[in-house]
């Protein structure tokens, strides 16, 4: 029985690692959508966001539509583009399994968006793809190591403890 909760607690952090990776997948192909809203129909950032909302998962729409919102409240311009970025990624981290480390990788592109140059924007928001997909690869190819070994420490935890107890 012991054996089998921590079997099973291993297992649980192998599920969140998964997960949080899937959710990282997510957030490049949202960046594509916001990219193409931006391109294709030359959309506000607080629009494409808007735009962009209705056709993800619950998790970014809610938080694409806190974005959003606080962009739209911002047109005045007092805050820059990248603070309001930022400050709306700690809804993701409150709110998935995304850590506060992965939102190294996401404040890039807060500080791509808000250019009055749209080329320029475009291009800088098309280099930060890149690297976060490159970051992506190399994250994933450890992944299933880790995964393994999570289960596998939950194993030996178990096994660990029934001899202590034995």
């Amino acid at each position: 029985m012991i054996i089998a909760g921590s079997t099973a607690a291993g297992a649980c952090i192998a599920y969140g690692m998964k997960k949080r990776m899937e959710e990282l997948r997510e957030f490049e192909r949202v960046l594509g959508y916001l990219l193409g809203e931006i391109r294709c129909n030359h959309s506000l950032i607080y629009e494409a966001c808007r735009n962009v909302a209705k056709r993800t998962s619950i998790l970014y729409a809610g938080w694409l539509g806190e974005l959003s919102d606080m962009l739209y409240a911002d047109q005045a311009g007092d805050y820059e583009v990248a603070l309001l970025w930022e400050e709306s990624l700690d809804y993701l981290v409150n709110n998935s399994h995304i850590k506060a480390t992965d939102i190294c990788l996401m404040k890039p592109f807060g500080q791509a968006l808000g250019y009055l140059d749209i080329v320029s924007q475009e291009e800088r928001i098309n280099l930060e793809q890149d690297n976060y997909h490159k970051e992506l690869l190399e994250r994933e190819k450890e992944l299933s190591k880790q995964m393994k070994l999570a289960v596998y420490l939950g194993v030996l935890g178990g096994i660990f403890v029934v001899i202590l107890l034995i």
